[in-house]
């Protein structure tokens, strides 16, 4: 007769797993990650400054109106595009003027008539203030390199952003931060120490594998078996494999059924794996236990390939979980 069980245990255990288990202190690391993603939500909208300023005159400097760059912290971009008379060859000097009229950025660009004339600046400001552009156009000369005047005057559009996050800066911390973060949180949480691991060909040898000596706090028991693949005996329902923990004597200190479920590895395999739900136990004080496996009915004459009984203790938890059974052998 085939014997099943529901997905959740019917034998649902109310004890608690032992304070000593749970620790929050790990959980701290996700406070950058949080942080970046919470600053976010804070971030002052970008303010755009559009100039528009003609140069009639070479030699003579032309300075804007003023505008504000309220954070040092903040991304400033100079975007600059500027006409060239036809027939002629310019340069036109930037300026980048604090309130007191001190030069703190000074760049320069060779115009040409009638190509697209632009340049690009971007940096973070020294200190907050106001601040104004200061332009002038100098060295005209015809196109075989003679000096000439101006017969047109140089038009400077220039746009000023003002960006108080970089956002594919702020994007790229909380990533990476969480991705560090999660690693970390992996390697304490939910993995203890390992006891016992690794296929084996039979159940008795799986057995062996497991005996030893336990530290006490939480334990984690996994059970695993591969098959050979069969359409007649593959069962997606969730079957009852047998579980038993047992002292250094021989005593039976834990008996009871462990859901598990019958899957095929692929489509392409010829092999099926039976896989346990981890069974959390509370053990009382330092023990020297083993532990024993029986599959379920519908795989009882069957000669599993490998089995595997993985245990490990000193599990730690970042929130409170219900145990299956506490252990005092």
């Amino acid at each position: 007769m085939q014997q099943t069980v529901t997905h959740r245990s019917s034998e649902v255990s109310q004890l608690k797993a032992p304070d000593a288990s749970l620790t929050c202190w790990p959980l701290l690391v996700l406070i950058i990650p949080i942080g970046l993603f919470v600053a976010s939500f804070f971030d002052r909208s970008s303010t755009v400054t559009k100039l528009t300023m003609p140069l009639t005159s070479a030699g003579q400097p032309v300075v804007s109106k003023p505008f504000q760059l309220p954070s040092v912290n903040d991304r400033v971009s100079i975007s600059t595009e500027f006409s060239v008379p036809r027939d002629r060859v310019v340069f036109l000097s930037t300026e980048l003027i604090d309130h007191q009229g001190v030069v703190q950025l000074h760049y320069d660009k060779e115009g040409i008539a009638p190509s697209s004339n632009s340049e690009f600046l971007a940096f973070r400001p020294s200190k907050a203030g106001l601040y104004r552009l200061r332009y002038e156009a100098y060295l005209p000369r015809d196109l075989q390199g003679q000096p000439a005047n101006l017969n047109a005057p140089v038009v400077v559009k220039s746009v000023i952003t003002n960006d108080p996050f970089d956002a594919g800066m702020l994007f790229s911390g909380f990533l990476a931060s969480f991705i560090v973060s999660f690693l970390y949180l992996s390697r304490v949480y939910f993995r203890g120490t390992l006891q016992a691991s690794g296929w084996c060909n039979s159940e008795a040898e799986a057995r062996r594998l497991t005996r030893g000596e336990y530290r006490s706090g939480l334990l984690r028991v996994r059970l695993m078996a591969r098959f050979e693949f069969s359409s007649q005996l593959y069962s997606p329902e969730f079957q009852a494999a047998k579980l038993e923990i047992l002292n250094g004597s021989g005593r039976l200190v834990f008996q009871g059924i462990v859901p598990c479920r019958v899957t095929r590895d692929d489509e392409d395999s010829d092999v099926f794996t039976l896989r346990a739900e981890p069974q959390l136990f509370h053990l009382v004080q330092d023990s020297y236990l083993r532990f024993e496996m029986s599959l379920p009915t519908i795989l009882t004459d069957r000669n599993p390939e490998s089995v595997c009984i993985q245990t490990c203790d000193e599990i730690v938890l970042p929130w409170m979980k219900s145990v299956r059974a506490r252990l005092n052998p």
